[in-house]
């Protein structure tokens, strides 16, 4: 399965293909939505969670130039990933994209897998962090 013309069966290729996407097929449009939120940072999802521990540590390691710069790459990479949903969600055109069945279930795997996890660490983000603290205490203490 994957995101195909409807008359011309070629897959997209440029981002202004993803225009119309919500209103073609809103679940396509939704998880990819949800995955560049998270990307981008957005405080209730996982990729929050994952940029606040990296900026926390580098503080506490005394590397606040890094730091700075990490949260600049990551206001100018959220620019990037807006624009994505700004497209799928506003930009509005007469040729779009629909989801056909040719067997590849490849793309809705990779989707479904990253919209589940992005949901669960929303609903419960210390499990994250209690198990990478223990697989790091684990980790640790079998090199010593």
């Amino acid at each position: 399965m994957f995101l195909e013309y409807k008359d011309k069966g070629t897959r997209l290729r440029y981002i202004t293909d993803l225009q119309n996407l919500s209103k073609t097929n809103p679940l396509i449009a939704f998880t990819i939505a949800i995955n560049l939120f998270s990307m981008a940072g957005v405080p209730p999802l996982a990729g929050f969670f994952a940029k606040m521990y990296v900026f926390f540590s580098g503080l506490e390691s005394s590397l606040n130039l890094i730091v700075i710069v990490g949260i600049v790459v990551s206001v100018i990479s959220a620019f990037y990933y807006l624009r994505f949903i700004k497209l799928m969600y506003f930009d509005g055109t007469t040729q779009g994209f629909y989801f056909t069945n040719s067997g590849d279930y490849k793309v809705v795997y990779v989707l479904g897998s990253t919209f589940f996890i992005m949901f669960f660490l929303f609903l419960n983000p210390n499990f994250l962090v209690l198990f990478t603290e223990t697989l790091g205490i684990y980790l640790f203490s079998s090199i010593l």
